[in-house]
């Protein structure tokens, strides 16, 4: 019971501190009169929300089934990183069609304007996480495609093989081969294989 107090009275100190401390929500605001709109700016994101954002523009760059290289898309990259960062440091919404949201992100202030609040170290921070995330994931499907494409390479051979070899020659090659002792090493197997005698 004792220590339920003291947890509870540290996580108040926590609150209070970040209360007094954390950056505070600012506005800005467009337009007059009518046609005036207030946009919220959230200076910092709680951990959870900067992990999806990262994530968001992770996926963003690798469209339709992401398995293999071709689908990187890098002219998304700077889109997305405007996109996600009006989408989870501000209330604004945005449209959703693509070709406006482009001109909302690139031919308003909004984007500079949230910018300027949120910090640019902040944004670089996250814009590089998701970057090196983008890296790591391109490497893996250039990996994956290459070694993807180098066992098609061998089905291939080795379908042309059975193609090409008469089944009486691939019969005797695999009978030679079966009768190799156990622990044969390579050399013994290419022999055999190519159907040549330890004695030639």
């Amino acid at each position: 019971m004792k220590k339920t107090k003291i947890e509870n009275n540290k996580t108040a100190q926590i609150k209070s501190l970040v209360k007094a401390t954390a950056p505070v929500v600012k506005e800005l605001k467009y337009g007059e009169g009518d046609n005036e709109f207030i946009v919220k700016v959230y200076p910092v994101l709680p951990f959870t929300k900067r992990i999806q954002m990262i994530r968001e523009i992770i996926d963003g760059v690798f469209v339709g089934e992401k398995d293999s290289v071709s689908t990187y898309a890098p002219e998304f990259l700077s889109l997305l990183k405007r996109y996600t960062t009006i989408r989870y440091f501000t209330d604004l919404a945005l449209p959703n069609k693509l070709d406006d949201i482009w001109l909302v992100l690139n031919y308003t202030t909004i984007y500079d304007d949230a910018a300027n609040i949120i910090g640019k170290q902040d944004l670089a921070d996250i814009y590089e996480a998701a970057e090196n995330g983008i890296d790591t994931y391109r490497k893996y499907l250039v990996t994956k495609t290459d070694t993807n494409s180098f066992m098609n390479k061998i089905s291939k051979a080795i379908s042309d093989f059975e193609t090409n070899m008469p089944q009486e020659e691939m019969s005797q090659i695999l009978g030679k081969i079966k009768d190799l002792p156990q622990g044969a090493n390579l050399n013994d197997i290419i022999t055999a294989f190519l159907g040549r005698g330890k004695e030639e």
